[in-house]
């Protein structure tokens, strides 16, 4: 039984008579009842009853048009499907997050998207910055929220520039200033990511080049633990500037000034 016989069995079924199931089906009424003669010997047995110009079913055929009928259900829904993948409403997508935004940034932008789109699906995985730059660039993620560091031919990137904030022990004298600047950092000791960070060669260049000392006391692989060691008084820490929740974090009073170090070294 192929499709075209479904297809006028279908309409048959669904409008009563082989003159309407043409015009239903843009076909000649000929044609039509070509087609379900040919099925009948095909199948073997009747599929309807001809009494008084009308066509009734036989208890075969209602059986035949319930399957023929899920048959057909299922399709729609495959075109459904190839629809809102046309209009980029259903799909997975998989998302590649730094440390950072994966925790306090990123899952808002995801929720929201996806509240937006309730047929997709995601997947949000934490690499570092370079892992995420060499998953995207293999395919195996589709889209990742990264620091560059380098030029990349085989990833397509829109770059934004972030303002910095400067957190500290809020008994810090330095605490009153509602600006940081590399001068009010001289020797003050401070917490930074480890030297193959991007944010870290940044932070030598700028400081050499302004004739202040930088006093790293204690290094981290992310920016999370530098805030407990904050909260200790252990030192400062130079932070992208996420959203505020970041600040829900501490047990006790962080201070966060607006820094320019980042901005001066570009």
């Amino acid at each position: 039984m192929n499709l075209n016989q479904m297809e006028s069995f279908r309409a048959v079924m669904l409008t009563g008579s082989v003159s309407q199931a043409a015009k239903q089906l843009y076909r000649t009424q000929p044609a039509v009842s070509m087609v379900i003669s040919s099925l009948e010997k095909q199948i073997g047995f009747q599929l309807f009853e001809r009494r008084k110009k009308r066509l009734y079913p036989t208890p075969e055929a209602n059986y035949l048009y319930a399957e023929i009928e899920a048959i057909f259900s299922r399709i729609n829904d495959v075109s459904q499907t190839l629809q809102d993948i046309q209009n980029k409403q259903y799909g997975f997508l998989r998302i590649g997050c730094m440390p950072g935004p994966s925790n306090f940034f990123v899952p808002d932008l995801v929720a929201d998207f996806l509240e937006e789109h309730p047929k997709i699906q995601a997947s949000l995985q934490t690499r570092t910055s370079e892992g995420v730059r060499e998953w995207v660039a293999s395919d195996q993620y589709d889209i990742g929220l990264t620091e560059l560091t380098e030029r990349d031919s085989a990833i397509d990137k829109e770059v934004f520039s972030l303002s910095c904030l400067c957190a500290l022990p809020a008994d810090h004298p330095l605490a009153v200033h509602e600006v940081i600047t590399p001068e009010h950092l001289d020797d003050e000791p401070m917490i930074t990511l480890h030297p193959d960070h991007s944010t870290y060669y940044a932070l030598q260049q700028l400081f050499q080049s302004s004739g202040y000392r930088m006093n790293v006391r204690l290094q981290t692989r992310f920016f999370i633990p530098a805030l407990r060691f904050i909260e200790r008084g252990l030192g400062f820490v130079l932070w992208t500037r996420y959203p505020p929740p970041v600040i829900a974090l501490m047990h006790s009073p962080v201070r966060w000034c607006f820094a320019v170090l980042i901005l001066m070294s570009a």
